[in-house]
């Protein structure tokens, strides 16, 4: 955009088959009508292996370290299994459900 223009519309594109998303926030602020923190996430997975070809996630009124933990949890609503340790990347989340299912006989 130039200086002298305006926005006034966007388009988003319709979200891909096997994927969805979710959203988080957690509290307010004494202080303000704000969250605490809130955190958006999205997965596509493959539908015949499983594996997660996409993975973003997004993070509102927080500071560098504190985002760990909230990230961590997003993983979790989103996945369903818990890391405890960084770093995390698709590999280690990949892995961590496939040892999920594993261990709850689960195809």
């Amino acid at each position: 955009m130039k200086a002298d223009e305006i926005l006034t519309g966007f388009r988003l594109p319709t979200p891909p088959a096997h994927s969805g998303a979710h959203y988080i926030q957690l509290g307010k602020r004494k202080s303000a009508e704000i969250n605490v923190v809130n955190v958006a996430s999205f997965l596509e997975f493959d539908p015949k292996t499983k594996i997660i070809l996409n993975a973003r996630i997004a993070l509102g009124s927080v500071a560098a370290m504190p985002t760990i933990p909230a990230i961590l949890n997003a993983v979790y609503d989103a996945a369903g299994v818990r890391l405890y340790e960084l770093p995390l990347t698709p590999e280690r989340v990949y892995t961590a459900i496939q040892e999920y299912k594993e261990k709850n006989y689960i195809k």
